[in-house]
């Protein structure tokens, strides 16, 4: 990791803009930018445990929208951009980031609450539920270069939609899985949720790479791995929160229904993990219609 930076910085120090004028790290986007995003995953994670109205709660909202604004500002005056905002004034661009964003909230908590589900809920080993989160990635095998083969002739709008569809359907199937659940439904489930997000991404990367003019393909790739890291980080700490918070509370719920604590720890475990989906779930269906209206990308790398 250490050569890697070096390398980089090397790199950037010799690198000229297209006016041939030198290139200068924007260290205060970053900084604005490391700010905002950690005040913000702050407070998604203790969101449970403080009240909204809480003096933490207040500081650390006012933190991210107050670093959030900064740095907007700062990337719209920079002349070397830590992120371009001007590619976000393109509808397709704009699109494709907040539903790969949407999209990633709900596929990473299923990967991160999924084995907390089997080892807690079923009494799972770890090599067991290792075996189990196989089946998640193994759709991608088949369907992503079929997806994006397809989004190359027909366009990434309809095919995105759809994989985000199939990917709800999983996350609505997990909610629905019980104490009684059978290993043909968590496998099936678990294939239905790996193959919405093996449709999703191929065609959403077609258009977010599409969207853009080629010596912006850079940027752009670099974006749309941000986006899946911020999904990725805001699934952790919005799934982890509500779980840690909502499993102490059904275990003493199910005591007080003389319930055997072991058992109660298991049917705990499976409550909690349909309840935080379920939320989950919610943000994520809103990726359905932010996909479907993002308009047409048929022909866009030819502009």
């Amino acid at each position: 990791m250490a050569a890697a930076l070096v390398m980089a910085w090397i790199i950037l120090v010799e690198h000229k803009n297209r006016d041939d004028r030198p290139f200068k790290f924007d260290s205060i986007g970053a900084l604005s930018l490391f700010i905002w995003i950690a005040s913000l995953l702050l407070l998604l994670s203790f969101s449970s445990k403080w009240d909204f109205t809480s003096v933490p709660s207040i500081i650390l909202g006012s933190i991210t929208i107050l670093f959030f604004v900064v740095f907007l500002i700062v990337e719209r005056r920079s002349p070397d951009p830590i992120v371009d905002i001007r590619l976000f004034k393109k509808r397709v661009f704009a699109s494709a980031t907040l539903t790969c964003i949407v999209t990633t909230v709900g596929s990473s908590s299923a990967v991160f609450l999924v084995p907390f589900f089997l080892m807690e809920g079923f009494g799972y080993s770890g090599t067991k539920v290792g075996l189990y989160m196989v089946l998640m990635s193994m759709p991608s095998v088949i369907l992503s270069p079929i997806s994006g083969r397809l989004s190359d002739k027909m366009g990434s709008r309809l095919l995105a939609t759809i994989g985000v569809i199939v990917s709800c359907s999983g996350l609505l199937c997990f909610t629905q899985l019980g104490i009684e659940a059978t290993t043909f439904s968590i496998c099936a489930t678990m294939l239905l949720a790996g193959s919405g997000f093996a449709i999703f991404h191929p065609p959403n990367n077609s258009s977010l790479m599409g969207a853009v003019s080629k010596d912006m393909l850079g940027v752009a790739s670099a974006i749309g791995t941000a986006a899946r890291n911020i999904g990725t980080s805001i699934a952790i700490a919005i799934s982890g929160a509500l779980y840690s918070n909502y499993q102490p509370n059904y275990i003493l719920r199910f005591q007080q229904d003389r319930i055997e604590f072991n058992i109660a720890k298991k049917m705990a475990a499976i409550s909690s993990f349909n309840d935080t989906l379920t939320i989950t779930l919610i943000i994520g269906s809103f990726a359905i219609l932010i996909s479907f209206f993002r308009g047409s990308t048929k022909g866009i790398n030819e502009s």
